[in-house]
C-alpha cells in the first residue's frame, strides 16, 4: 500500500505544536530548524481559506544521515525570488525542507508549513491551491470542525493522508505537493492535471533532491547546472516535450497528473489522470448541452477569481480572453469589485505590415468588450519590445529556460507590472481557450469525406463559401482528403501545387548540421510527430497531444516573481474533459469555427469580436521597435560568434547575416516571410543564445 494511506489522526505545524483534527481557533507557531526555533512564537487565529502561491524544495538523504542546514537555506535564498514574505526552512530525520511564500490574499499570513503528521514520521509540503475544496469538502469525511477555514495545504495534507494517493483524481487546482515517510525514507512528489505548478527533482550526493524550479537544486552537492543538449535541440524545432527531461542535464520534470514515489534509490511513476475518449453516442440534447457547456465555463472562471482582492485579466480581441473578461466581470459586478482589463496594442498612428488574415489593433475589439461592463477598467500598452529584449537574460535566468516567442516577453512582463500597481495580485488568462471553448472544429470535415456523408459536408462548403467566396470546392476537396494521405505524399502533392514547404532551418534557429547530428527526423517519427504538419482528421487526438505537447509550468512560478499569480480558466480540467467529450459539429458548423462559443457568448460579446473575419496578431509592430534596437542586436549577434557553446546549437553568422539584409528583405518579399525569418528564427536564437549562456561555468 502505498505509504500515504498510513497518515493518520492530527497534523502538526512546524513548530511542534499538534493541529487537532477539529482546528483550534489559536495555535501557536516556530519556525524550527533540526527542532529549534529560530525565532519566537506568536499566536495567530485560523481564517477561511487560505490561498498561497509558494515555491518548495528539500532533500531525502539516501543513508538516513540528516540533511545539512547550509545547503537547505541556501535553497531557500535562490527560490526566494518567487516568494519572499516568508521563508521557512525544516530539518528532520533524514528530511529537509524549504517554502518561501508569496501572499496573494489577506488571509495567506497564516499559512504555514511543512505539515507534519502528529507522531512526526510525516512531512507535507504544498504549493498551489484546490479549486473544489467545497467539494472535497463535501465528498470526503474530514473530521474538521470549521471547515471553511482549513487551509488548502491542509486540506491536500488531510485528504492524501486519510485516503491516499487515490484522492488525487479528484483534486482540481493547480499544485504541486511533496509527501516524505521519514521513518521508510518514502518521497512521493505531485503534479497537477496540466503541471500548471512546476516541481524537478535531481539525484545529488547521496540524496534525492526537489525544487520548484531548477535552480533551487543547483545548490545540491554532485548536480550541476549544464544544458540538455537533447532537450533544447528538440524544443528549437518544435517537437514534443518529453514527459521527465528538462533542459539540464540530469534534472528532471514531475510529469503532469502524475505522481513519483521514490524508496531509498528505487523510483516509480504512476500517472493518474488520463483522458479518455468519448465511447457511447452523444444523448443529450443541443439546448441540455448548450445550458451544460455554459455552466462548466462559467464554473471556471468562478473558481479562480476567489473571494477577496482585486483581479486583473489579458484582453485581445480573440474569443478566449474576451470569454474570461466578460464571464468574470459579469460576477465580480455581483459584489461590486472591479476587474482591470489589460491589452497590449501598438499605436493606433502606425502602418502596420500584417500577414493574411491577421490585424495588428486589438485594442479595438478589446475596447468592445470593456465598455460593456462598468466594472472594467481598460488599459492599453506596448508591446514593449525593446524592454523585453533588453531584460531577456534576467528573464531567461529567472525562469530557468528559454521563452519560446521572446516576442511577447515585453508585454507580458509589462502587464503583470501593470496589474500589481493597480492592486491586483491575480491576472487570468485564456491560455488553452484553444483546445477547450474555442476549438476550430475543422477536423469534422474531412470526417464527413470518410464516412461518406457528403450532403452534410456540401452543406459545410456552402457555409464557408458564404463566408469566404475565394475557398473553392475543389480546395476543400483537397483539404479533406490531405488528412488521410501518408505525410510524403501530401508534401508531394503540395510542391505539385506550388505550395512551399517550410523546412526547419527557416523558422528555426538551429544549426544545419545539428538536424542530421541529432537525427531530428527520425527523432519527430518516433514521437508521433509529422513534420509535415498535415492536417488531422483525429481532432480529439491532435488537441490531447497539443495539451501535452509543451510544458509551461515554469512560466506560473517566474510571475510569482512580480508579485503576481497567473490563473488559466480555459485550462480548467472540468471543462477541458467536457469539451473534449462533445462531437466536432459543436464546435465547427455553418462554416463557423468554435461555434458553440459563438453561439453561448452572442448576448455578451461584442460583433467586433465575435465576427471579425480576422484575427489579432500579438506585438503587431515587432519590426517596427526591432529596427529601433538594430544596433545592439548587431552587437549581441557579433558577441555569439565567439561562444563556442553556442555555435554548437546556432548558426549565429547566419542570423547575423540575415540582420544585415533587414531592409531589402521587409521591402522586397512578402511579409509572412519575413516575420518567418526574423521574428521566429532570429529572436528565438537570441533567446536560446540566452539560457546556454546562462547556464555556462562560472555564471552564480
Amino acid at each position: 500500500m502505498c505509504m500515504l494511506g498510513f497518515i493518520q489522526g492530527k497534523l502538526w505545524l512546524q513548530g511542534g505544536e499538534a493541529l487537532p483534527s477539529s482546528l483550534l481557533s489559536k495555535v501557536t507557531f516556530g519556525r524550527v530548524i533540526k527542532g529549534e526555533r529560530l525565532y519566537g512564537y506568536s499566536e495567530y487565529s485560523i481564517l477561511r481559506s487560505n490561498v498561497t502561491m509558494t515555491a518548495i524544495g528539500g532533500i531525502m538523504t539516501l543513508d538516513g544521515s540528516n540533511p545539512d542546514r547550509d545547503i537547505l537555506e541556501r535553497m531557500g535564498r535562490v527560490l526566494s525570488v518567487y516568494g519572499n514574505d516568508s521563508v521557512d526552512v525544516f530539518v528532520g530525520r533524514a528530511t529537509g525542507m524549504v517554502r518561501c511564500l508569496l501572499r496573494i490574499e489577506q488571509e495567506d499570513r497564516f499559512d504555514r508549513q511543512p505539515l507534519m503528521s502528529e507522531d512526526g514520521r510525516y512531512l507535507g509540503l504544498f504549493d498551489g491551491r484546490l479549486y473544489n475544496r467545497n467539494e472535497l469538502l463535501a465528498r470526503y469525511d474530514l473530521d474538521i470542525e470549521n471547515r471553511s477555514q482549513t487551509a488548502d495545504s491542509t486540506l491536500a495534507f488531510l485528504l492524501l493522508a486519510k485516503f491516499g494517493v487515490s484522492c488525487l483524481s479528484d483534486f482540481r487546482g493547480d499544485f504541486a505537493c511533496v509527501v516524505v515517510d521519514q521513518k521508510e525514507q518514502r518521497l512521493i512528489l505531485v503534479r497537477d492535471f496540466l503541471g500548471i505548478r512546476p516541481l524537478f527533482w535531481a539525484r545529488g550526493e547521496n540524496c534525492i533532491a526537489f525544487s520548484s524550479m531548477p535552480k533551487g537544486l543547483f545548490v545540491v552537492p554532485g548536480i550541476q547546472r549544464a544544458v540538455c543538449d537533447e532537450a533544447l535541440t528538440d524544443y528549437m524545432c518544435l517537437l514534443p516535450m518529453e514527459a521527465e527531461t528538462s533542459f539540464f542535464q540530469n534534472i528532471f520534470r514531475v510529469p503532469p497528473a502524475s505522481y513519483l514515489e521514490f524508496e531509498g534509490s528505487r523510483k516509480k511513476q504512476t500517472r493518474y489522470h488520463s483522458f479518455r475518449r468519448r465511447q457511447e453516442a452523444w444523448v443529450i440534447s443541443e439546448d441540455e448541452t448548450m445550458e451544460r457547456f455554459c455552466e462548466v465555463l462559467q464554473t471556471a472562471v468562478n473558481r479562480r477569481i476567489g473571494g477577496t482582492g482585486n483581479i486583473a485579466a489579458h484582453l485581445s480581441s480573440g474569443l478566449d480572453s474576451s470569454t474570461v473578461v466578460a464571464l468574470a466581470a459579469t460576477e465580480l459586478r455581483k459584489t461590486n469589485r472591479r476587474l482591470v482589463a489589460i491589452t497590449s496594442s501598438p499605436d493606433s498612428d502606425r502602418k502596420l505590415k500584417l500577414p493574411k488574415r491577421y490585424h495588428g489593433d486589438e485594442s479595438v475589439g478589446a475596447r468592445a468588450v470593456a465598455e460593456l461592463f462598468d466594472n472594467v477598467d481598460h488599459k492599453i500598452i506596448g508591446s514593449h519590445l525593446a524592454d523585453g529584449l533588453s531584460s531577456l537574460s534576467e528573464y531567461v535566468e529567472l525562469l530557468d529556460r528559454s521563452p519560446l516567442n521572446p516576442c511577447n516577453v515585453g508585454w507580458a512582463l509589462a502587464s503583470q507590472k501593470l496589474a500589481v500597481s493597480a492592486g491586483a495580485r491575480v491576472l487570468l488568462t485564456g491560455t488553452r481557450g484553444n483546445y477547450s471553448i474555442s476549438y476550430h472544429g475543422i477536423p469534422r470535415l474531412p470526417r464527413l469525406l470518410a464516412r461518406g456523408k457528403l450532403l452534410e459536408l456540401w452543406g459545410e462548403f456552402k457555409a464557408i463559401k458564404r463566408r469566404n467566396h475565394r475557398v473553392t470546392a475543389r480546395s476543400l476537396l483537397a483539404y479533406c482528403l490531405s488528412a488521410y494521405l501518408p505525410s510524403f505524399f501530401w508534401s508531394y502533392v503540395r510542391k505539385r501545387r506550388g505550395l512551399k514547404k517550410r523546412s526547419l532551418n527557416e523558422y528555426s534557429p538551429i544549426r544545419s548540421e545539428l538536424l542530421s547530428e541529432r537525427e531530428i527526423a527520425a527523432r519527430a517519427k518516433s514521437k508521433g510527430f509529422d513534420l509535415s504538419y498535415r492536417p488531422s482528421a483525429d481532432g480529439w487526438k491532435g488537441r490531447v497531444e497539443a495539451l501535452r505537447r509543451f510544458d509551461s509550468g515554469e512560466f506560473a512560478a517566474a510571475a510569482n516573481a512580480d508579485g503576481i499569480e497567473l490563473r488559466h480558466p480555459l485550462a480548467d480540467q472540468d471543462l477541458i474533459e467536457f469539451c473534449l467529450q462533445l462531437p466536432e459539429s459543436y464546435f465547427f458548423r455553418d462554416g463557423l469555427q468554435a461555434w458553440i462559443l459563438r453561439c453561448s457568448m452572442r448576448n455578451l460579446l461584442p460583433s467586433e469580436v465575435l465576427d471579425s473575419p480576422t484575427l489579432g496578431l500579438q506585438a503587431a509592430d515587432w519590426y517596427l521597435e526591432l529596427a529601433e534596437v538594430r544596433e545592439s542586436l548587431q552587437v549581441e549577434l557579433e558577441s555569439l560568434r565567439g561562444n563556442s557553446r553556442v555555435q554548437n546549437f546556432l548558426d549565429s553568422d547566419c542570423l547575423q547575416d540575415a540582420l544585415g539584409n533587414w531592409e531589402e528583405d521587409l521591402q522586397g518579399i512578402d511579409f509572412e516571410e519575413f516575420e518567418v525569418k526574423y521574428r521566429l528564427r532570429m529572436l528565438r536564437g537570441l533567446s536560446v543564445a540566452s539560457f546556454v549562456r546562462y547556464t555556462e561555468p562560472g555564471n552564480s
